[in-house]
């Protein structure tokens, strides 16, 4: 039986697990407002910009309608909540070839990402595409090889990681 201390020393550590796992919500949550934030007011200045051309009028000094150029990377690759998905693909993935002792389909990643992060699978427009997109960004960084098309195993990357922290 758990001493008293011990007791006290798991609740606590849970109850931080639960606050660190809400802020981290309430974190990606964040992230997601301020990129919509960042693209509507791109749009609306762009909007803006050629509304003026067709009705001339004077903006006081303090609008500023400048834009930053548009970068010519895909969405994926400028949002930060895809760094997220990447890494917790990573762990569904390592977690999985664990269980079962085998390479797992795009299926078995999606489904398993699905139990373990639901609010996140919840929060992507396409989940099963953002995931098969993230499970080959891995394959091609080297975190993941593929045996056979569609399956996938923990890469050289992590198991080289692994070896040098002792884990």
């Amino acid at each position: 039986m758990l001493g008293k201390s011990e007791g006290e020393a798991l609740t606590i550590e849970r109850d931080l697990r639960k606050m660190f796992e809400n802020v981290q919500k309430e974190y990606d949550m964040k992230c997601r407002e301020c990129e919509i934030l960042k693209q509507e007011n791109f749009l609306l200045k762009k909007s803006v910009r050629e509304a003026l051309h067709f009705m001339p009028i004077e903006l006081p000094e303090t609008i500023d309608l400048t834009v930053p150029e548009e970068e010519k990377q895909a969405w994926a690759e400028r949002s930060e909540r895809f760094g997220v998905v990447r890494a917790k693909v990573l762990e569904v993935v390592l977690w999985l070839n664990k269980k079962e002792g085998r390479a797992v389909s795009y299926d078995e990643v999606i489904h398993a990402f699905k139990s373990r992060y639901s609010n996140l699978y919840s929060n992507l427009r396409n989940p099963a595409d953002t995931i098969s997109r993230r499970v080959r960004e891995c394959r091609d960084e080297g975190y993941l090889v593929s045996p056979s098309e569609g399956y996938f195993l923990v890469g050289h990357k992590i198991v080289d990681r692994k070896v040098q922290s002792g884990t």
